[in-house]
């Protein structure tokens, strides 16, 4: 009885310490669980409610917590209830898994483990969150791959994939067909994908599409980056992307082989950037390039600024107005709705406004004051040209305001005024309206529109034949007048010919001053003025030009101090020579008649020669066909005098 006493008091202690020198063999003694095929029997051992860690050296390779751990006949150990099984990396903290079962073999580094039923991981190292309907793990491979539907989440982020491969090292986590949506239901969806850094960190691949409130990308690869709270911060796109962004400065459309856009801490968009046929549309405006890169306007104001190159193409608006410009390279301040505010554009610059067209080697465009300005420049290949309705400039600078209203030209000018319509006024000065004009000049300022033009320094205009030249000319085309200042020199046609003129038909009158009006069709010539013709010269200090409809002259008339001199077409013995002086003179070319006119004195003709005379009379009357001189009103009577020798 005292034996059986003693057995009852000491088999429950015995058990207790069977039970818990099998509990730390188990826990201190990992490999015979990992590897229960070295030494095992029949009775395979198992363990419930386990806490089970493997260490190799100074590192845990393993650890685990399960409702039952069992070994089982083929080497295999089996898992129940697995409340966590934490799975080394190299790169970071373990991989924690949690499911209803498992199965798992191999030494450490060279495990195999399945999981089914309700499989969880989760990765504090990204913050991620991921169901499976199962799992395998590969040690030696370095991956975690499940099939299936995959759920996963992180912070306001969620989403679902047909397959998932995680790494165990440094390679990133793959899913295929992956949809990540937000809470304010943004969503992006593609054939494969990549997280670098759980979802704050997805690069997609074969077709992806992104899409935010009014927000929307296409492309072949993407890669995006956001913040912990699930925003936006940047993202990189490549082969064939299209799509919309929205911003502060409004909503534009994006086109590219690659594109990248950063958003900032509110997120907007702060910046972009597109390569390979380029193009950010807004509306009807856009900027196209090779390459565009456009960034919030560092000025604080509203709008981007951007910088182009590559065959730059830019429709946006200036002053209200459209604007078309094409260059090498572009860097511009823009507004919210493409307008340029500033602009400095290099290599084969073209540009249009609404009623100004222009090229040069480079532009400048500052339309941030009032009265904002267009420089454009010439270069090695190309001179700076602009025309605005009918008038057509090149220089090596000019400078413009967006509405054509003013501009000035430097250095070796060219201007051509083309034939106005039967509605618009006549070409001022000595020309034909239905022509053009050309004019050449050291400068050139146009006021009005161009209604009024200055050209200064060495100017010579023309048409066909005839030519006007000055020191300065002055065109006002409103008001059909024009002056002529400082070393005045004109060629127009004595009469009306056409294109048959002969150099004969031509006069040249050089002066100081000329001043032109159209009505009536006037030119009046002031300042040591010179009338040179085939027949001979005449002098004055004012000479009057009455110009007939077309081309020609009607009348000229000459005042103070007139002095002529004329070749006798008449005389036998070979052309002599009349000179003549008087207070004034009227010259009439259709009948090729000069009457000079004494007022103060009377007006004087003198042949030149051996046996030359004088003629005086109030009134002379010189036929410039046949040397005729007659006098028509003297003191004694109107007379007909032939010269001697004749």
């Amino acid at each position: 009885m005292l034996r059986l006493r003693v057995l009852r008091i000491l088999l429950p202690g015995v058990l207790v310490l069977f039970v818990v020198l099998l509990a730390f063999a188990l826990r201190e003694r990992p490999s015979a669980v990992v590897s229960p095929g070295q030494g095992t029997d029949a009775a395979r051992r198992s363990a419930k409610d386990a806490n089970l860690v493997e260490i190799h050296g100074e590192r845990k390779t393993l650890e685990m917590k399960a409702g039952l751990i069992r070994e089982l006949e083929d080497g295999k150990t089996q898992l129940e209830q697995i409340e966590e099984v934490k799975v080394s990396r190299s790169d970071g903290p373990p991989l924690v898994i949690s499911a209803k079962s498992g199965i798992y073999e191999g030494a450490p580094g060279e495990r195999r483990f399945e999981f089914d039923d309700q499989v969880v991981i989760h990765d504090p190292a990204e913050d991620l969150t991921v169901w499976l309907p199962v799992l395998d793990i590969d040690e030696e491979a370095g991956v975690a791959r499940s099939e299936g539907e995959v759920r996963f989440r992180s912070g306001t982020l969620e989403g679902r994939a047909s397959l998932l491969v995680y790494s165990l090292d440094d390679r990133p986590t793959e899913l295929f067909e992956p949809v990540v949506e937000d809470d304010d239901g943004g969503r992006l969806s593609a054939p494969r994908g990549l997280l670098h850094d759980g979802l704050e960190d997805v690069e997609l691949f074969d077709g992806v599409v992104v899409q935010r409130g009014d927000e929307s990308l296409r492309s072949g690869r993407m890669r995006i980056q956001r913040t912990e709270e699930g925003a936006f911060e940047h993202l990189l796109a490549s082969e064939d992307v299209r799509g919309v962004v929205v911003s502060p400065r409004g909503r534009v459309s994006l086109l590219g082989r690659e594109a990248e856009v950063w958003w900032n801490a509110g997120s907007a968009v702060e910046r972009m950037r597109l390569e390979g046929d380029a193009e950010v549309q807004r509306g009807p405006e856009s900027l196209a390039a090779e390459r565009v890169e456009m960034r919030a306007r560092q000025d604080g104001l509203p709008g981007w600024d951007a910088a182009a190159n590559g065959t730059v193409y830019l429709q946006g608006q200036m002053e209200g107005g459209p604007i078309w410009l094409r260059c090498e390279t572009l860097e511009a301040k823009l507004g919210p709705a493409f307008g340029v505010y500033g602009a400095n554009a290099v290599g084969n610059v073209r540009f249009e406004g609404s009623e100004t067209r222009a090229e040069a080697s480079r532009a400048e465009f500052d339309i941030t004051r009032p009265s904002g300005k267009i420089r454009l420049y010439a270069g090695e290949r190309r001179r700076a040209r602009l025309a605005h309705q009918r008038t057509r400039v090149a220089a090596n600078r000019i400078e413009t305001d967006p509405g054509g209203e003013t501009l000035v030209a430097e250095e070796r000018v060219e201007a051509t005024l083309l034939p106005s319509d039967a509605s618009a006024p006549r070409l001022q000065g000595l020309f034909e309206s239905s022509e053009a004009v050309h004019f050449v000049s050291a400068r050139l300022e146009a006021r009005e529109a161009g209604a009024r033009l200055v050209f200064q320094g060495n100017v010579r205009g023309w048409q066909g034949e005839e030519n006007l030249s000055a020191e300065e000319i002055e065109l006002d085309q409103r008001n059909n007048r024009l002056w002529a200042r400082r070393n005045v020199g004109t060629r127009i046609p004595r009469s009306e010919g056409g294109a048959g003129l002969r150099e004969e038909d031509y006069i040249q009158i050089s002066a100081e001053n000329l001043e032109y009006t159209d009505s009536p069709r006037r030119a009046v010539y002031e300042g040591d003025v010179r009338v040179r013709l085939v027949e001979g010269w005449l002098e004055a200090q004012r000479i009057e030009v009455d110009l007939i409809e077309g081309q020609g002259i009607s009348e000229l008339r000459a005042f103070d101090e007139v002095r002529v001199e004329f070749r006798d077409p008449g005389s036998g013995e070979g052309p002599r020579m009349f000179g003549g002086q008087s207070d004034r003179l009227v010259y009439e070319p259709a009948t090729a008649t000069v009457r000079l006119i004494g007022v103060d004195s009377p007006a004087s003709v003198r042949r030149m020669g051996p046996a030359g005379g004088t003629t005086t009379g109030r009134v002379l009357r010189y036929q410039m066909e046949n040397g005729t001189l007659e006098v028509e009103s003297s003191e004694q009577g109107p007379a007909r005098i032939r010269s001697e020798g004749q």
